[in-house]
């Protein structure tokens, strides 16, 4: 069961995301940090055994899709567009967003490209970030969190817009440079 302080700050209920909005409208928040949650734009899921849902041909959910899985996809794009619209709007309101999630290794033109990963989905790829990106021309970092302590090697992507956005440039910097690590994470 989900605590209740989840409970307060879950943006699929209209409530809470009304209430969002409108604290953000009034240019209450100055930076507005969002983690997406999404399982199923996440790595993880195809190794734990469970069917494709998305490609990055299709990465709003592939079609057909297996009728038992259409309530997830949309759950989890309904989350990813919630809160893309709140970055938007704290944009649009004169604040800056930050949304960070796992960098996309599956980008053939990226540094970070790995040949293993190029199906792999992530959350910059779908349309509802790409909207939002078309929109607000965000500034972009991607650094490895182990080059900030953490003992595993594991590539955060952050996109920002905004008047502060130019604060994580420099985290563009913050690269791997171990041989080797207890544990690697791809998202």
């Amino acid at each position: 069961k989900a605590s209740p302080f989840a409970e307060q700050h879950d943006i699929l209920d209209d409530v809470v995301f009304d209430q969002l909005r409108t604290i953000i409208l009034s240019k209450r928040v100055i930076h507005l940090w969002i983690g997406i949650v999404c399982a199923s734009v996440s790595q993880l899921w195809l190794q734990k055994g469970r069917p494709r849902l998305r490609s990055r041909q299709q990465p709003d959910g592939i079609v057909p899709l297996p009728p038992q899985w259409r309530g997830y996809i949309d759950r989890s794009n309904l989350l990813i567009k919630r809160a893309c619209e709140l970055a938007y709007l704290q944009w649009y309101a004169g604040g800056t967003y930050y949304i960070e999630n796992p960098g996309d290794v599956g980008f053939m033109r990226s540094p970070f490209f790995k040949w293993s990963k190029r199906h792999a989905v992530s959350l910059w790829i779908t349309s509802f970030v790409r909207k939002l990106a078309e929109l607000t021309q965000p500034t972009w970092a991607s650094t490895h969190l182990c080059g900030w302590g953490s003992p595993f090697q594991k590539l955060l992507t952050i996109m920002a817009a905004g008047p502060h956005a130019w604060k994580i440039y420099s985290m563009n910097k913050v690269r791997c440079t171990h041989a080797s690590h207890l544990m690697l994470a791809d998202g």
